[in-house]
């Protein structure tokens, strides 16, 4: 016998929502707050979610991959990043680059209170590196796209 649907759960989309973003590769809060805060609220190209890459005899997993570009974002929230890893971090930063992918690294401040700052740096260096679109601000009082000086 089928289940009824539970159209009546509470936080349904909500739920619904983050069970999508995991399925596209969203793996933590951070995570989701860069790509709802950050790239969706400023109209920036849709990353790669979590891509292999191989460095060395290793594979690693790339946060945020905007592949056309020679772009990666990558979210270093404590719990995966702590400050031990700092040099694991940076040596994947430059097999990246010697493949032809810069790399920035931002936090829980950056996808959050000063989202925009970081929309409008990622829209920087993704225009630098062929992108055509231009950003959009997320609300009354953000600055993004609204001027050169901007972003």
């Amino acid at each position: 016998m089928p289940t009824p649907s539970r159209s009546r759960i509470r936080w349904r989309a909500w739920i619904t929502a983050a069970l999508q973003d995991a399925a596209d590769g969203v793996h933590s809060p951070l995570e989701r707050n860069y790509v709802h805060g950050v790239e969706r609220a400023h109209g920036l190209p849709t990353a790669r979610r979590q891509v292999r890459r191989r460095h060395g005899s290793g594979t690693k997993y790339l946060d945020n991959l905007y592949e056309g570009y020679g772009l990666c974002v990558e979210m270093d929230g404590l719990a995966a990043h702590p400050p031990e890893g700092r040099w694991r971090d940076a040596h994947r930063d430059n097999a990246n680059l010697v493949q032809g992918t810069e790399t920035l690294r931002y936090g829980w401040p950056d996808a959050t209170a000063n989202r925009c700052r970081t929309a409008a740096e990622i829209a920087t260096v993704l225009r630098r590196r062929g992108w055509k679109g231009t950003p959009r601000p997320c609300g009354p009082a953000c600055q993004v796209g609204r001027g050169p000086e901007a972003g």
